[in-house]
C-alpha cells in the first residue's frame, strides 16, 4: 500500500536499502519515544522555569538545559 504510493513518484521501497531503513525506524520509534519520555521526566522542572525567568526562549531552554540533562539518563537505561 505505502510502497505503491512511493512507486508512483519513482521511489522503490520493496527490497531496497531505503525500505529497510524506513521499516527499522518504524519498528524502533515506540522504544525511542518511551526512553525519551522517561529521560525528560527526570529533569527538574525548576531548572526549566529558571531558564525562562532568565530570558531564554523555549527552544534555547530545550537545547541548553533539557537535552544535556536528559541525555545521560537515556544512556543508563
Amino acid at each position: 500500500m505505502v510502497g505503491a504510493l512511493f512507486e508512483r513518484h519513482g521511489v522503490e521501497l520493496v527490497n531496497s536499502l531505503a525500505g529497510i531503513v524506513l521499516a527499522q525506524i518504524f519498528v524502533a520509534a515506540p522504544y525511542i519515544v518511551i526512553a525519551s519520555i522517561s529521560a525528560f521526566s527526570r529533569v527538574d522542572e525548576r531548572l526549566e522555569k529558571a531558564s525562562a525567568v532568565l530570558g531564554a526562549n523555549r527552544w534555547r531552554t530545550f537545547r541548553q538545559v533539557l537535552l544535556p540533562l536528559a541525555c545521560p539518563a537515556s544512556w543508563l537505561e
